[in-house]
Order: C-alpha cells, then sequence, then structure tokens
C-alpha cells in the first residue's frame, strides 16, 4: 500500500513539472496602446541577449541609453525608430520614409564608419549589432520624420 501511495505521489508531482512554464529573467514582455487607438502592441524584450520583438517580429537589435531601449524596424515604405523610456514606460515612435538610395546611402555611412572605428572584423564580418543600431539613429536623427507617436507601457503577462 505504501509502494502504491509513493507511486502515485510521485506520479502527480512529475506530471504537474511537465506543464509548468520556464520563466526568462532577462526577458521583459511589454504591452504598449495609445490613447487613440484600440489596438495594443507587443514588445518583447530579451535583455540577455540584447535584442527585441514587436508584434512577434523576428528579434533585432537595440541599444541602451540612459535607460531608454533604442530600436528600429522597416515595414513597406516606413522605417520606424522606437524609443522606449524603462523609468516612465513612454514609447515614442518615429516614422521615416527613406528613398531606396538613402537606405543604401546610409548603409554605405555606417558601414564605413564601423570600419574606420575598427568596430567590425572585415575578416570574418562580426560587429556590435547594437552600435550598429546607434550610428543608423544617428543618421535617423537627422532628418525630420513624417509622423510621431506616443504610447503608454505596462508589463504583461501571457494569456495562455
Amino acid at each position: 500500500m505504501k509502494k502504491l501511495l509513493g507511486i502515485v505521489v510521485l506520479g502527480l508531482l512529475l506530471s504537474g513539472n511537465a506543464y509548468s512554464k520556464v520563466i526568462d529573467p532577462f526577458k521583459i514582455n511589454l504591452t504598449c496602446q495609445n490613447s487613440k487607438d484600440e489596438v495594443p502592441v507587443s514588445i518583447s524584450i530579451h535583455t540577455a541577449l540584447k535584442n527585441v520583438s514587436l508584434q512577434g517580429s523576428y528579434p533585432d537589435s537595440y541599444y541602451l541609453k540612459n535607460d531608454i531601449f533604442n530600436f528600429s524596424m522597416r515595414a513597406g515604405k516606413y522605417t520606424y525608430s522606437y524609443h522606449l523610456n524603462r523609468n516612465t514606460g513612454l514609447l515614442k515612435i518615429k516614422a521615416y520614409i527613406f528613398s531606396k538610395e538613402q537606405m543604401n546611402k546610409h548603409n554605405q555611412e555606417v558601414f564605413d564608419t564601423m570600419v574606420d572605428n575598427k568596430q567590425i572584423n572585415l575578416e570574418d564580418g562580426t560587429y556590435d549589432k547594437s552600435n550598429l543600431v546607434k550610428l543608423m539613429f544617428e543618421i535617423y536623427e537627422q532628418k525630420k520624420p513624417e509622423e510621431i507617436i506616443f504610447m503608454e507601457c505596462e508589463k504583461s503577462k501571457a494569456k495562455f
């Protein structure tokens, strides 16, 4: 009887662990919303990997300056720069339009800067991705954005 009870208890303990969710201490999940817009935006930041994902997109690099996460994404004709203040939860999104020629020029400028500053290994092509983002932001900030949107962000948990 003791053996049977031990097997049942052990089975219950093990089956409970099979469905437990692993919590990643380096991952920050946020939900951001604009007061005018009903559609929330989800952002997932992985601080150990130094990347960010917007609406489940492929993770991209960010750089952190003065407690502000800075990252950019491209969608259609727009390039978006995101500035997320980790203290206030305010997300500022700037929308830019760059022609293909302008983007090629910007990419070449960044590449040349990284080579000149020995921030890229030409032998194997490795480089600091957060520095790349920083250099791209310096170029973006020279142009007036087409639009600026502000959103409030809060930590979120998975629904299921």
